[in-house]
């Protein structure tokens, strides 16, 4: 099976030897390159955005996520991994996948306003094939009524429908959810996960003010202030 060579695609390279390397996967229909615009990322940093929906399989996505870290760091490098929405769930499958490989690699992980696992029932009902063979108007009309549909930047319907497919394959609403570092919940967000679900996949939690929104929720400060916290 031939890979796209696109799945980390750079967003934004210091034009020194980074010290920094942060990986962002964005929630599902969202344009992850709009989504984070309005950020001013560390001057040390390169940031890579994950374009999951192109890879195979979330363990894929593993395999290929370890060959892009080994290519890209040096050995004093800090990485930082983070997942918004739905894309926190990729994060937090990625930490479960990497557990059961017994690989460990020093990263911290973020998860930024996880998705709500029953967001994802609709989906159930759906098989990949269903997916592959939707046609594109009636597809249209029935992203439409899915939970994150709203009033943002989003990626093509192709690429929406390439999301739906792999998480609808990788069954991420019943499969094993790793444990990252820290999970941060907006008080007014409807679409993401509760505090239990919180305390069971991560060391720590922060409640924040904001909403479901990438755009708005302070996400260099957050990446800024587990730097500190993963310092030795």
């Amino acid at each position: 099976m031939k890979l796209n060579n696109n799945l980390f695609k750079s967003y934004e390279i210091s034009k020194s030897k980074p010290k920094i390397i942060i990986y962002i996967a964005n929630g599902i229909m969202i344009d992850p390159v709009e989504s984070i615009k309005e950020h001013n990322f560390p001057e040390n940093s390169n940031v890579y955005l994950i374009y999951y929906h192109l890879a195979p399989s979330l363990k894929i996505l593993v395999h290929e996520w370890l060959k892009h870290i080994e290519n890209i760091t040096q050995e004093s490098t800090k990485i930082i991994l983070v997942g918004f929405s739905a894309g926190a769930l990729v994060i937090h499958r990625m930490v479960s996948i990497l557990s059961e490989l017994n690989i460990e690699v020093n990263i911290r992980t973020i998860s930024i306003s996880p998705a709500h696992l029953k967001n994802f029932n609709m989906l159930k009902e759906f098989t990949v094939d269903f997916l592959e063979n939707l046609p594109d108007k009636i597809g249209k009309r029935m992203l439409k009524r899915l939970p994150w549909s709203g009033n943002y930047p989003l990626l093509s319907y192709d690429e929406i429908i390439e999301q739906l497919k792999l998480f609808r394959s990788d069954k991420i609403y019943e499969n094993t959810l790793g444990v990252v570092d820290i999970i941060v919940i907006p008080y007014n967000d409807k679409l993401c996960c509760d505090v239990n679900f919180a305390k069971k996949h991560a060391n720590d939690i922060r409640q924040i003010n904001g909403k479901h929104d990438i755009q708005t929720l302070p996400l260099v400060s957050i990446i800024n202030n587990q730097l500190t916290t993963g310092e030795n």
